[in-house]
């Protein structure tokens, strides 16, 4: 279709449109788009699971001469910026069929055209798992540092800046890549080297834990990694570290009260320090007066340095961004690991930050049940009640049956994802099941539905109860998930029902 008719439809057929009520359409009958031009992204992706990536793609859009750029660096340790830049840039050429290339560029074009007739119920959504990046648009901008790259939603048509823009754009390229045959870098090359510049990086990657009956041994090497969490210039390792004083399947294995204490200050001081990290506003560069750079060398020069201006800001947003985000992962995590240890000074905290565990303590601990419940209340009247389905099954409240009923079997809010009552549907079958083999095996799949952790404390009650007929069954039950397509956290739920099996050889069957 036209392309300008192909970016309406874009837009419409968008998730979310149904919960919008709004249309589409493009109201400039005199725009034209440009005879060639340029749409960039260059993006950065990663965590704290996940090495950081970054790269650029590129569709150059100019006849017989049209061609996609990309390239795709996974970022070791801190190299030099000028090294990594010239890596990202060093990128592969793909040439485009001119046609092609044309109605993917036009397309981009005309959705800068595109406006809502109607009034959406909701503003833009973005997710914390959305990459960011840069996206800019040549011959006539606009250029956006800070574009979201995730899933592309209509809602985010009613969001003033442009930040929308580059999800479209993203999705629209990469399918273009796919269609084109051209494939992903394998491997993909690495930009710098790990180098171990304190000791206590060094102390982490040399040293194992000591034999479990050499106290001695121990208590020093459970003092060295404490200090480690204790140094708040140490806190890109906090992570593993609290990973190895807190283990998730033998949380107690180390009977040490200073851990509680340093998790404890590991928490606030983290929390303190993310909620001190407030992103600067940014003013936008002036448009740029092209009057007054009649030189072209000089205006290129301009144009150079805006360039450099933009991806400074870019980078240090990014770089606070990563850092807040570190910050309140490490308080999460430290909050997780003090609900493990059941540190019932901790509750309140748990509670906010690391519900799951939060509820694993109010089912040992009868006088948290108040404060779970109303935990609940608002959560479960509000626009995502998942959250309050999965804590009242974990927490095996039965009292809340008849909301559950009502929830499963109502009409949904505009703009409520349907999953909410799939999950409230499986939990009143679990509740409903009679067999006490099959409400264990349905368990098993809400626990690893839910993330996967920790199991909660019925199951392990339930399992106990069970024949031992019944336990091999519920053992070859989680070892047969392992060979069928299911969305659940197969392999923790192995490591806890089926710990002495080993795994296949055949990847295909992981």
């Amino acid at each position: 279709m036209p392309a300008r008719d192909a970016a309406v439809a874009f837009v419409t057929d968008c998730p979310g449109k149904d919960a919008s009520g709004i249309k589409f359409e493009i109201n400039e009958p005199n725009a034209r788009p440009p005879a060639k031009g340029e749409i960039g992204i260059r993006w950065i992706d990663g965590n704290n699971y996940a090495p950081r990536q970054e790269g650029v793609i590129i569709l150059r859009f100019d006849g017989h001469k049209s061609a996609l750029l990309k390239s795709h660096v996974e970022v070791v340790g801190r190299p030099p910026k000028q090294e990594l830049e010239r890596a990202i840039m060093k990128t592969d050429f793909h040439e485009i069929r001119r046609l092609v290339a044309q109605q993917t560029y036009e397309i981009i074009w005309w959705l800068r055209h595109v406006r809502s007739v109607g009034t959406s119920n909701r503003g833009g959504a973005s997710s914390s798992n959305d990459d960011y990046g840069r996206f800019w648009m040549k011959p006539d901008g606009p250029v956006t540092d800070q574009a979201i790259l995730g899933e592309p939603c209509d809602q985010w048509f009613d969001v003033e800046s442009n930040t929308w823009q580059g999800a479209f754009a993203y999705t629209l390229i990469r399918r273009l890549a796919e269609r084109s045959g051209i494939k992903q870098r394998y491997p993909i090359p690495k930009v710098g080297r790990y180098v171990d510049n304190d000791p206590d990086s060094i102390f982490l990657r040399t040293t194992a834990p000591p034999e479990a009956n050499d106290q001695d041994a121990t208590e020093k090497w459970v003092g060295r990694l404490l200090a480690i969490l204790q140094n708040p210039k140490r806190d890109f390792l906090y992570y593993p570290v609290m990973e190895l004083l807190v283990p998730l399947y033998d949380p107690l294995r180390y009977d040490d009260d200073r851990i509680n204490r340093t998790l404890l200050d590991v928490l606030q001081r983290s929390e303190k320090a993310g909620a001190a990290m407030t992103e600067p506003q940014q003013k936008a560069e002036p448009e740029l007066d092209y009057s007054k750079f009649p030189d072209p060398k000089a205006l290129e020069k301009e144009e150079k340095a805006r360039q450099q201006r933009r991806n400074k800001k870019y980078l240090e947003a990014y770089h606070l961004r990563q850092r807040k985000s570190e910050m309140e992962s490490n308080a999460g995590i430290a909050a997780e690991k003090l609900g493990l240890r059941d540190v019932v000074s901790a509750f309140p905290d748990v509670l906010r930050l690391s519900p799951k565990e939060a509820v694993a303590m109010a089912v040992r601990h009868p006088e948290f049940r108040p404060r779970l419940l109303e935990y609940l209340q608002p959560r479960m009247s509000g626009e995502s009640p998942g959250h309050a389905i999965e804590t009242i099954w974990r927490a095996d409240l039965r009292e809340f049956t008849p909301w559950l009923e009502k929830f499963a079997n109502g009409v949904l809010p505009a703009g409520q994802e349907p999953t909410a009552k799939y999950h409230a549907n499986a939990v009143l079958s679990a509740w409903r099941e009679t067999d006490a083999l099959t409400k264990t095996k349905l368990d098993i799949m809400l626990t690893g539905k839910g993330g996967g952790y920790p199991i909660p404390e019925f199951l392990r009650t339930q399992l106990e109860g069970l024949s031992s007929e019944d336990k091999d069954a519920v053992r070859n039950f989680v070892s047969w998930m392992r060979t069928v397509e299911v969305p659940w956290m197969r392999q923790y739920l192995e490591n806890v029902f089926t710990p002495h099996t080993p795994r296949p050889d055949n990847p295909l069957q992981r």
